[in-house]
């Protein structure tokens, strides 16, 4: 068991500040956070939520094209949506991942039960009306969408699926699990751009499961280290690999220690641990580690007292 302690020294760009403490800096002249960020829940900082909702109004009656914010195309077929006597107005609500930093700062991990996935960027939708009542589509599904992939995935563009995302609770914890959809016509077009075809509500999302070669998989440990009595329910790690685009959230835990699945992690990986806690007093403790899996690792991350600004800036940086 090989153990790596690395000291966290945050230095954080000129003039970047939490929007709530304008003296809220790491280091610098300004010396250190005085007053860090309070919250009651990590659930209320890092959260799937935490991009903007677009809304996009069609005609259930008709064919109907759309494209949100971060250029999320629709097609919506006449008569796609199931039920009588619908209304002439329905609203596609989605939340669009297409970066790493969007997918990490909103707990929406790429894992498909225990394994990694190399992610080209993900997004969740539903249909409502005005009334915030949600609607199903007919079975099969006949609509088609289409997603510009602005990560690298590299190699695996060309294996890229169409995984279906489902909210479940690990260890305490909400994730997404991802699951391919099988004998499903979906895949990467030209110029980086992903066809959905029979797209369902609910999480999409472009992926590759990871290559696994003989005897790489292992797995590793990482623990929080602060003097602050942390709350014992309000702490998580996270990690953003570098070698290829992808998010893990760390749910299994025993004490400040937490881990990955047994044989989840390609030896060699590199990539960057961000722990998230708060402590006693309800104070934000953050902290990063960047990392390199040998095997059986054991990693520290030191906490300080911190902003939502500067996990942000944490994340940014890990994600670049």
């Amino acid at each position: 068991m090989k153990k790596y302690h690395f000291l966290l020294s945050f230095l954080v760009l000129l003039g970047f500040q939490s929007c709530d403490h304008t003296d809220a800096y790491f280091g610098g002249s300004s010396g250190p956070i005085l007053n860090p960020d309070t919250y009651t829940r990590l659930a209320d900082i890092v959260k799937f939520n935490n991009v903007p909702t677009d809304a996009l109004t069609f005609d259930p009656s008709v064919d109907s094209d759309l494209t949100a914010a971060f250029g999320t195309s629709f097609h919506i077929p006449a008569n796609a949506v199931a039920g009588e006597n619908l209304p002439e107005e329905l609203i596609i609500e989605i939340r669009e991942y297409p970066t790493l930093q969007k997918m990490a700062m909103s707990n929406v991990q790429t894992m498909s039960n225990q394994d990694m996935l190399v992610t080209g960027g993900n997004f969740f939708w539903r249909i409502i009306d005005s009334e915030g009542t949600e609607y199903q589509l007919n079975t099969p599904s006949t609509v088609t969408a289409t997603q510009a992939v602005v990560l690298n995935m590299g190699t695996y563009a060309t294996q890229a699926k169409y995984y279906k995302g489902a909210e479940v609770t690990q260890n305490g914890k909400d994730v997404i699990n991802w699951t391919l959809m099988a004998e499903n016509q979906s895949g990467m077009g030209a110029n980086n751009v992903f066809n959905y075809v029979g797209l369902e509500t609910g999480w999409a999302n472009v992926d590759a499961l990871y290559n696994y070669t003989a005897g790489e998989r292992t797995q590793f440990t990482a623990t929080l280290e602060t003097s602050a009595t942390l709350q014992d329910s309000e702490q998580m790690v996270l990690l953003i690999v570098r070698d290829f685009p992808s998010v893990m959230n760390l749910t299994t835990r025993t004490g400040n220690s937490f881990s990955t699945y047994n044989n989840s992690i390609p030896m060699g990986l590199n990539g960057t641990l961000i722990g998230v806690a708060l402590d006693s007093g309800n104070n934000l403790h953050i902290g990063s580690t960047v990392i390199s899996v040998e095997g059986d690792d054991t990693f520290s991350i030191d906490l300080t007292e911190g902003s939502i600004a500067q996990l942000q800036h944490l994340i940014n940086q890990a994600s670049n």
